[in-house]
């Protein structure tokens, strides 16, 4: 298992897989709820879907297609229900080129140790004329300002070094927001 510079990130999220009190299980979150929403609008039943940073599967599994998913967490993907899973760093995925119709992370972006190398193996492993899609929380909105100022003061509760983003970093994706807090980029490759 190559996990690179992610080791610590891997281990929170053992941790954090194994915590029965922790943040991660098998109920829907409000996020989990409005991506699944939005991409049903994008999942066939003919397309390879790729979920990257899977978590427990709580999304992956409610969408259509020949599902792919990865996760650095080895403890997160015994959860997850779906056949074609593993262990994968986000930056060095285990796929050809051009390989999903459909490629996909959610609240997983924020822990890249390396954005323009997961967006160039996102990229490289999504088909032309396939769709990629980022969901993860927004920097910019009122609840982003206020996480920040509490992982400033070490008072909101994370797992490993998350990032919300901005969307000013994706000037060439199309934008919509699922929440005030959660921000949905997408882009036909």
């Amino acid at each position: 298992m190559e996990t690179g510079n992610y080791s610590q990130t891997q281990k929170a999220f053992d941790d954090e897989a194994l915590n029965p009190d922790g943040i991660f299980n098998k109920s829907l979150t409000e996020c989990d709820r409005l991506s699944i929403e939005f991409l049903k609008g994008y999942a066939q039943d003919w397309m390879q879907v790729l979920e990257i940073g899977c978590g427990k599967g709580n999304v992956i599994e409610a969408l259509a297609g020949n599902k792919t998913a990865v996760d650095l967490s080895p403890e997160m993907l015994k959860e997850c229900a779906i056949k074609n899973k593993q262990v994968a760093n986000m930056d060095a995925l285990p796929f050809d080129d051009e390989s999903f119709d459909l490629t996909y992370m959610i609240m997983t972006f924020q822990h890249s140790k390396d954005r323009e190398k997961t967006l160039s193996e996102m990229n490289r492993v999504t088909k032309e004329g396939g769709w990629m899609v980022i969901i993860d929380g927004d920097k910019d909105s009122g609840i982003g300002k206020i996480r920040e100022q509490g992982v400033e003061a070490g008072t909101w509760p994370r797992v490993g070094d998350a990032h919300w983003i901005y969307r000013e970093d994706f000037p060439e994706w199309e934008a919509k927001h699922l929440a005030e807090h959660i921000l949905c980029l997408f882009k036909k490759k």
